[in-house]
């Protein structure tokens, strides 16, 4: 009861400075709740949780054996090829020199495929399971770490990365030196936060929040679309195929439950 009433005491949206609405507490993690802003089309966690005690979730609960085997590979895969379609229908052309860095790689899918098109790679990510199955069965160009030869990569690869920052924005900054970032997130309106269980996410997106994101931290916008299942499909749990065939499927009224952009720094 103590926990609810400090939550009553309600939060401020960190895009425009708001006080938010109070939706639920969070099923994943303890003495957390969920706000919305209206005005920003925006869900996020407060108080936001311990570096350590995420650590300890993802590691208990989050990353499991179930993550890495051939049918997850196989998905991967099919949603980096749909990725990089993406980032090459904004950007035209993309010359062989240029160095990607996929920070948060899970199992390297990403960075496997760009490789097999001639392209300088690293993928990072503090999961030493994912990092060591994707070495053995993908590719050898992922680390912990940040390799000296990557410091400066011109493109930053983030996804499904983002909703797991604690703090968002100086993530995001932490990447200026880069020329341009690509996400990929789920999107979340209120009706899904309500409807859907979150699992593991302190941020909740809609088109309009990565906007105001974008323009908080100095980006700008080049792409932005939805794509995968409807948000009824989501919502009604009625898809007819396996997840990884809706990776491809555009969405152009914002009705699909990926959300994917692509910016560059001012």
């Amino acid at each position: 009861m103590k926990i609810w009433k400090r939550f009553r005491k309600g939060a401020c949206c960190p895009f425009c400075h708001t006080a938010a609405q109070l939706l639920l507490q969070h099923e994943d993690f303890a003495g957390v709740a969920i706000y919305w802003c209206g005005a920003c089309q925006y869900g996020f966690c407060s108080p936001m949780p311990s570096k350590s005690y995420l650590r300890h979730y993802y590691d208990s609960r989050y990353r499991t054996p179930e993550n890495f085997n051939d049918a997850v590979m196989h998905s991967r895969l099919v949603r980096a090829e749909a990725q990089w379609r993406f980032i090459t229908e904004a950007l035209g052309e993309i010359p062989k020199s240029i160095k990607l860095l996929d920070v948060g790689c899970g199992i390297g899918a990403f960075v496997a495929h760009v490789e097999s098109l001639g392209y300088a790679a690293y993928g990072i990510d503090d999961d030493s399971r994912a990092i060591s199955w994707g070495r053995e069965h993908l590719t050898d160009s992922l680390g912990p770490k940040v390799p000296s030869n990557f410091h400066l990569p011109q493109l930053i690869v983030l996804s499904h990365v983002i909703e797991h920052f604690t703090n968002l924005s100086k993530a995001l900054r932490s990447w200026r030196k880069a020329r341009y970032i690509f996400f990929e997130v789920p999107h979340a309106p209120q009706e899904i936060i309500l409807s859907t269980p979150p699992v593991s996410h302190l941020h909740f997106f809609t088109p309009n929040s990565i906007k105001k994101l974008c323009a908080t931290v100095g980006l700008r916008l080049i792409r932005l679309n939805t794509y995968g299942m409807t948000l009824e499909e989501v919502l009604s749990g009625t898809r007819d195929r396996p997840k990884h065939e809706y990776f491809a499927v555009s969405r152009p009224q914002g009705n699909g439950n990926i959300i994917r952009g692509l910016a560059e720094w001012f």
